[in-house]
């Protein structure tokens, strides 16, 4: 099989200091192999791209960011038939690399320009609807939840995606 999925977050987190909001886009390219019927084990190749605005009204200041990460993470899949279409469930584990782009104004110091790159890795379960649109092509709709293990920090979130697949031929059809 090859495809992909991918999805669009928005993000607004209040904290003490003040607030953070981001958007983030994300496409995943898929190919995969069915080992035995309705299992699938295969990769992804993520790409992301992400912005965000930081304001701390206390200390009278204001960053935005830009980033883009990328990566790999296999995945196994498995497809439970319910009559008319299927529900598949997944699981994966990656391996990223990012790199971010800050610009932060401060009244005190002017405007610091700071950039920063990561290694992280993100486990993710997932699982949704596949409606077939022809016998080598469906689109799914899965709800995510994932989990990234930064130096600093881990984060979950939950989120959902769209994506398209197509199932190609073996030689023993």
């Amino acid at each position: 099989m090859i495809g992909g999925n991918g999805s669009l977050r928005f993000d607004n987190s209040d904290y003490d200091l003040g607030e953070v909001k981001s958007t983030s886009l994300s496409i995943n390219p898929t190919v995969g192999y069915f080992f035995i019927k309705n299992f699938s084990a295969g990769l992804y190749v993520p790409f992301e791209l992400s912005w965000s605005t930081t304001k701390i009204p206390s200390w009278q200041q204001e960053s935005d960011g830009e980033g883009r990460s990328y990566g790999v993470a296999p995945f196994v899949r498995y497809y439970i038939p319910v009559k008319s279409f299927f529900i598949v469930t997944e699981a994966t584990y990656g391996w990223h690399y990012s790199k971010t782009s800050y610009e932060t104004f401060d009244p005190n110091t002017g405007t610091v320009s700071d950039e920063f790159s990561e290694k992280y890795r993100t486990f993710s379960l997932a699982a949704g609807p596949v409606f077939f649109l022809s016998h080598y092509t469906s689109i799914e709709l899965l709800a995510n939840y994932q989990r990234a293990n930064f130096d600093a920090f881990d984060q979950s979130q939950f989120y959902i995606s769209v994506g398209f697949q197509i199932y190609l031929p073996s030689n023993k059809e």
